[in-house]
């Protein structure tokens, strides 16, 4: 699948479930922080991105802003209603594809 081999190229963990999430989010807790300090959250909820975003700093990491290229080009692909600050929601009509 091209998307998932441009996740791994990126270092993307993609998550299906609340309950994968979850475990995703309990396998990192005990790993080393990344080297670099700045994130993005990407999601189709809301509610759980603000909740990452939350976290990240808790952490020490930083969220900064997409830059307007990459803020555009998400814009183009996501339904109406999606919002490219970051954290980065999708919205729930967002499809896999």
């Amino acid at each position: 699948m091209t998307r998932q081999a441009l996740f791994v190229q990126a270092g993307i963990t993609a998550t299906r479930s609340t309950q994968e999430l979850l475990d995703a989010a309990a396998l990192t807790h005990s790993q080393p922080l990344p080297r670099a300090d700045r994130v993005a959250v990407l999601t189709n909820a809301g509610g759980i991105g603000v909740l990452a975003a939350d976290a990240c700093t808790e952490a020490g990491l930083s969220l900064p802003p997409l830059s307007a290229k990459v803020a555009d080009a998400v814009l183009a692909e996501r339904p109406r209603g999606a919002s490219a600050a970051n954290p980065v929601d999708a919205t729930a009509a967002v499809s896999a594809r």
